[in-house]
């Protein structure tokens, strides 16, 4: 088996995981495709998809340019994913989930949850996760499981997710600490601020 065709068997991989809800192990999975075939922009554009869906918008980004660089013609989804990011709502809910994260970083969760509450864009993994931990510091444990159950069912490995599940289903129930956790989530999904 040539480069070409192992890199096409991870590809094909990536996205069969993609289609069973497994972003993390898809994101492994592509990260080996793009390895071994880096000038295939059909495993570009999927690891930046992914990227995308766990808010990790640099990385995606970087991906569909690299993309764009190997194969620029206008049938690359890349620009279109490209000019998605540009657009003034895109833009927009950005502004407004770094705005909820520095709430969340200085406590006020109930104001944080009600600007991530009306994000337009629902489609994001750790957004539930955030949303999750807004609800789990105002005490809303209801609130927080069916935040990360809607994490889980787009990425049904996440790790973040699954963890705050199995927290709050830890038969001693231990309060953990959720600013360690959101300061987490600052430092693995955006280290600083998202575009």
């Amino acid at each position: 088996m040539n480069n070409k065709e192992l890199g096409n068997f991870y590809c094909n991989k990536g996205l069969e995981l993609l289609n069973e809800n497994s972003i993390s192990m898809a994101v492994n999975v592509l990260r080996k495709s793009v390895a071994i075939d880096e000038y295939s922009s059909d495993n570009l554009n999927l690891l930046g998809l992914c990227y995308y869906t766990l808010i990790e918008f640099e990385k995606a980004k970087y991906y569909w340019e690299k993309s764009i660089k190997i194969n620029n013609s206008d049938k690359n989804r890349a620009f279109e994913y490209l000019a998605n990011m540009k657009s003034k709502d895109f833009l927009i809910m950005c502004e407004e989930y770094n705005a909820a994260l520095e709430l969340c970083y200085d406590g006020k969760y109930k104001k944080a949850l009600r600007k991530l509450n009306s994000l337009p864009y629902k489609n994001f993994v750790n957004l539930y996760n955030v949303i999750g931990l807004c609800n789990y510091a105002i005490g809303n444990k209801k609130g927080a499981i069916n935040a990360w159950k809607k994490a889980i069912a787009l990425d049904k490995d996440n790790e973040y997710a699954n963890t705050y599940l199995m927290k709050m289903t830890d038969c001693i129930c231990r309060r953990f600490s959720i600013i360690n956790s959101i300061k987490g989530l600052f430092k693995n999904i955006i280290c600083g601020k998202i575009i």
